[in-house]
């Protein structure tokens, strides 16, 4: 990938990251600008990245889902705690 490309591409991620709220839809608009200005072969250039962002997304989804079940057996055995 060219170097322009993954750094237009990191400083997104990371300003997505660090962004308030309400800064996202401007990010996000600016980056849809440069993205579709590029060209199919850049375009194509990105999918690794793409697909590495999506693997982590998945990950920390799946991270999401462990913590929320841990936490409702937890509750569910001081739930049955307390009625003993």
């Amino acid at each position: 990938m060219r170097a322009y490309i993954r750094k237009t591409l990191d400083e997104y991620k990371s300003n997505l990251m660090s962004a308030e709220e309400s800064e996202i839809p401007t990010i996000r608009s600016a980056f849809s600008e440069w993205y579709y200005s590029v060209s199919d072969q850049d375009r194509a250039e990105m999918k690794p990245f793409w697909d590495e962002t999506k693997k982590e997304a998945w990950e920390m989804i799946d991270e999401i889902k462990e913590m929320i079940e841990e936490l409702r057996m937890l509750k569910e055995a001081e739930l049955a705690g307390a009625r003993k």
